[in-house]
């Protein structure tokens, strides 16, 4: 993405994104439960959503059978639970997005679809938010590969 040594183009980049910054957040590991979309592809933006889930076993099942149907070429979807670390507020599932490119990312999955494939999506999440055992994001952010070795 940007060239190794002094680069003008990735300070400016680290300046701008700094100016989003506004605290810091903390870190955890979990356990894996469902992992939809091409895995040996380098993801450069990642969206990060913490969920407090009420039922997790419907969840867990709805989550599976929308985002296997409903996941375009090109995006990553990881979900699981979290097993230690810190985090900002109460929650049992994470969901990671990966996207290859920063315009999908900032855009979201809608982005990339039109026409019958966007409606049958919009269909399936109003399906999914309907069945999926209750959901309240805690938290969400945006990770940005800046640099892979």
């Amino acid at each position: 993405m940007y060239g190794g040594g002094p680069n003008d183009s990735f300070s400016l980049f680290l300046t701008r994104l700094n100016q989003h910054i506004k605290e810091g957040a903390g870190s955890g590991m979990g356990r894996n439960i469902s992992l939809i979309g091409e895995t040996g592809v380098r993801y450069c933006a990642q969206r990060v959503f913490l969920l407090d889930v009420k039922d997790t076993e419907a969840f867990d099942t709805t989550h599976q059978k929308f985002y296997s149907a409903h996941n375009p070429a090109g995006v990553l979807v990881n979900m699981g639970a979290p097993g230690a670390g810190l985090g900002s507020g109460d929650f049992n599932r994470w969901v990671m997005v990966g996207f290859a490119d920063m315009k999908t990312a900032i855009g979201g999955v809608n982005t990339m679809l039109t026409g019958d494939a966007l409606k049958a999506r919009e269909k399936a999440w109003e399906d999914f938010v309907a069945s999926n055992g209750g959901v309240e994001m805690v938290g969400s952010g945006l990770r940005i590969l800046l640099g892979a070795w």
